[in-house]
């Protein structure tokens, strides 16, 4: 291309990678090109040549090896532990995945775990600092094991650290009262009664009892969709006697289905009892119930 000059022109950039080892070596280079007065091309690397290195980041941070809970407070607890880093015991992790069991937790039983949501919004420490987390809402009628791991920003995990258990406080829950009954029916008000149970089975006192009623048969699998019937506080009586209260009717117009169940101290709920329906209907100027 004679006449035509290309000086201070910077024409394309060249990229290649090499992989060497662990390590990715990215090069890039700018060259200059110039034409001469008689058509022959002189091609040069320019001093701007780069090489630019990019390591991948394979090393896990190290194994958590001793949470431990420093307060139980029933319903909810502390877990205690030591930072680690995100390579191994250097620099700040990313992440924690907190997990849960009825058994203890170890790297083969670790994917049937229950993940705690909560634990991934704590923001892990430099690596040497204590790290605390309080659980809440915890079912303490039945053993629970916790463990964790820790996360980097490559995404590596570290091993499943110690296993640590909170056992249950109760195991035994309240018994199923078989005997709920409709006493009596005002225009307003139902007067219920049943026999009472305990707080272990049929053993000690419950704490308390939970009335429900819905349009449908009320069930354990159904229980918490029930609509809750507010109930005058009643120290629940000796297992054996007789517990009876008056509450508020409700909606008139339909069949409803109501269903009691018998509570103790940490929250253990006796199997649903079994069902009482009411309706109420006019006929002929009359108010009748079923």
């Amino acid at each position: 291309m004679p006449g035509r000059t290309f000086r201070d022109l910077l024409l394309s950039f060249a990229r290649r990678a090499v992989s060497v080892a662990s390590a990715t070596v990215a090069v890039v280079t700018v060259f200059s090109v110039a034409c001469s007065n008689d058509g022959h091309y002189d091609t040069t690397v320019a001093p701007e040549s780069v090489a630019r290195f990019s390591e991948t980041d394979v090393t896990a941070p190290a194994q958590v090896t001793d949470v431990t809970i420093t307060g139980d407070f029933v319903s909810s607890f502390t877990l205690s532990w030591t930072a680690v880093g995100d390579d191994g015991f250097t620099g700040t992790a990313t992440a924690y995945q907190l997990r849960r069991s009825n058994a203890p937790i170890s790297e083969a039983s670790w994917a049937g775990a229950q993940i705690i949501t909560g634990a991934g919004l704590l923001v892990p420490s430099q690596a040497g600092f204590t790290e605390n987390l309080t659980i809440s809402d915890v079912d303490r009628s039945v053993d629970n094991h916790y463990a964790l791991k820790v996360i980097d920003d490559a995404g590596n995990q570290s091993m499943v650290s110690n296993d640590v258990l909170l056992p249950a406080l109760d195991p035994v829950r309240p018994a199923r009262v078989t005997d709920f009954a409709i006493d009596s029916v005002t225009s307003g008000y139902i007067s219920v009664s049943w026999t009472a149970v305990g707080d272990d089975g049929v053993m000690g006192f419950a704490t308390s009892y939970e009335l429900r009623r819905a349009n449908h048969a009320i069930t354990d699998a159904n229980w918490s969709s029930a609509e809750t019937v507010p109930v005058p506080f009643l120290p629940p009586s000796a297992p054996g006697s007789r517990e009876t209260v008056l509450v508020f009717r409700g909606d008139r117009s339909r069949r409803s289905y109501w269903a009691i169940c018998a509570l103790d101290e940490i929250g253990n709920r006796s199997p649903v009892s079994n069902n009482i329906s009411l309706l109420t209907w006019h006929e002929s100027g009359r108010t009748r119930t079923e």
